[in-house]
């Protein structure tokens, strides 16, 4: 399973005018523990920020998938939605999950996602639209020799539906 973890970083920035300013940025990071995200942390960003810099807290984020992220040049959203499923009973059931998807406003997010939940057999309703403050965000590194697992559309639906239904029958 990916987990992502949401990574503040304090350093002493140089703003445009020439002056200083101590600052705390978001990152977010895959990874499969702190331990891994913290020693990637330390590598990604050493190349980004001149001088010294601490890591101030790692928390893990909880997103169900990332829809769009492209070049980072627009602000990064999350989008929570609501998916109903009918189960065998033929009751519905809701299923909150959350996007991220990068765009240049609210309107452009939802419909990005929007459009990528147009391919699913359910219903579904976006709740809740909120601009986060993430700058950047840095994904497993693959090598030749190495393939690490990476979110796929869709996938999150069926291992919720198939673990709430064997969950159900027990």
């Amino acid at each position: 399973m990916t987990n992502f973890y949401l990574a503040k970083v304090r350093y002493t920035k140089q703003l445009e005018n020439g002056t200083f300013k101590r600052v705390t940025e978001p990152y977010l990071f895959q990874g499969e523990t702190y331990t891994d995200v913290e020693a990637r942390i330390y590598e990604e960003l050493a190349a980004y920020i001149r001088g010294e810099f601490k890591v101030t807290s790692i928390v893990p984020y909880k997103i169900n998938e990332i829809v769009s992220v492209v070049n980072l040049e627009n602000p990064i959203y999350k989008v929570f939605v609501n998916v109903q499923v009918v189960t065998d009973e033929e009751k519905k059931k809701a299923h909150k999950y959350a996007y991220l998807v990068e765009s240049e406003n609210v309107k452009k997010a939802t419909e990005s996602v929007e459009k990528h939940l147009s391919s699913l057999l359910v219903d579904s309703e976006i709740v809740k639209v909120e601009k986060t403050e993430i700058l950047d965000i840095f994904f497993f590194k693959q090598s030749d020799s190495e393939t690490e697992e990476q979110p796929n559309v869709g996938e999150c639906y069926e291992e919720a539906i198939e673990s709430e239904q064997d969950q159900e029958q027990q």
